[in-house]
């Protein structure tokens, strides 16, 4: 079985190597009127053995993300440019409406024969760009700040913040509602009001973005083509012109038809 199974897998990479060479020999073909769009060898999802990622509905994940192993994405997340998430003994739990920044490295450090501790991540929660976390336990709407870094065995209670840059050091519990920063992290002071209403919309705030995202990447080629032309054609007309057209496409103005003799 493990032969036929290297037997496809062998099949199947010279066919991607022929379609590449197709590629760059209709380049060559095209010339000067050619539309090139690389392409790459990154993969996006990648199982460890018997280990693969699994996700649910409406999850964006970036062109150049990679989720990798043991990975659960529950309904409404998002993974952005750049991330890594690495479950190669243990799992990755990212629950509900939760969003990873660009760049965010979430990874468990630990062998299977170690049996190390899973990430888990709550609902709503929002994982700043750059920040790095281990097997640790973040529970519902916490904000992780840019370029934090998250070690094994924490817990962060529901609603509570990490400072950007700070350093929270294995096995430490932060409070609910609390702000830390530092390095390593210490407790600051309990959250405002107004810092608990802003946690509750900035998770909206990021899903509304990755569907934005998800809707540009889906675009093919053509598509994408096709915009910058239309684009181009209307930087050319006057000012005013353009302005009539949105006037007529609202339904404000309405294009008078020449008269006819009878």
């Amino acid at each position: 079985m493990e032969g036929v199974r290297r037997a496809f897998y062998v099949v199947g990479q010279m066919i991607r190597e022929t379609g590449q060479s197709m590629d760059h020999l209709g380049i060559r073909v095209q010339g000067g009127y050619h539309y090139r769009e690389p392409l790459s060898r990154h993969r996006q999802l990648m199982n460890i053995g018997l280990k693969k990622p699994v996700f649910e509905d409406n999850v964006f994940i970036a062109p150049n993300a990679s989720v990798i192993g043991s990975v659960q994405l529950g309904a409404n997340t998002s993974v952005g440019y750049g991330a890594v998430l690495r479950a190669d003994a243990v799992p990755i739990v990212v629950s509900s409406g939760s969003h990873i920044g660009d760049n965010v490295v979430i990874h468990c450090t630990r062998t299977p024969e170690e049996r190390g501790n899973p990430t888990f991540i709550g609902r709503h929660v929002v994982l700043g760009p750059r920040s790095t976390i281990y097997s640790c336990t973040i529970y519902d709407h916490v904000y992780i700040g840019w370029g934090a870094v998250v070690e094994d065995d924490c817990i962060l209670s529901p609603r509570c913040v990490v400072a950007a840059g700070s350093r929270v050091v294995k096995a430490t519990n932060v409070g609910s509602e609390e702000l830390w920063g530092g390095n390593p992290a210490n407790y600051i002071r309990k959250l405002t009001s107004e810092e608990l209403k802003y946690l509750e919309q900035l998770h909206k705030e990021q899903s509304q973005l990755a569907q934005l995202h998800a809707k540009i990447c889906g675009k093919t080629p053509d598509q994408v083509e096709s915009e910058k032309h239309m684009a181009t054609l209307r930087a050319r007309l006057p000012v005013d012109y353009l302005e009539y057209m949105q006037q007529v496409e609202m339904g404000k103005e309405r294009i008078a038809l020449p008269k006819t003799d009878k």
